[in-house]
C-alpha cells in the first residue's frame, strides 16, 4: 500500500483497518456461526483488534527504513 498511498502514519492505519477487515472482522463472521466460543468472546476479540491491528502497523511503520 506504501507505493500507491505514500509514507506516513495515515497510510499505516488504512493498512491495519484492510487487515482487521480482511482478518479479524471476517474470521469472526465466519467462524461465529459454528458456536465454537461464545459470541460476547467474538465481540470483544473483534474490537479488540480494531485498534490493536492499526496501532500495531503504526508503530511497526515508525521503525521501518528502506535501503
Amino acid at each position: 500500500m506504501r507505493p500507491r498511498f505514500g509514507p506516513g502514519p495515515r497510510t499505516a492505519v488504512w493498512t491495519g483497518l484492510a487487515m482487521w477487515f480482511l482478518y479479524g472482522l471476517l474470521h469472526a463472521v465466519g467462524e461465529a456461526p459454528m458456536g465454537l466460543f461464545p459470541t460476547r468472546m467474538y465481540v470483544i476479540g473483534t474490537v479488540i483488534a480494531l485498534i490493536q491491528y492499526p496501532l500495531a502497523t503504526v508503530l511497526g511503520a515508525k521503525f521501518y527504513t528502506e535501503a
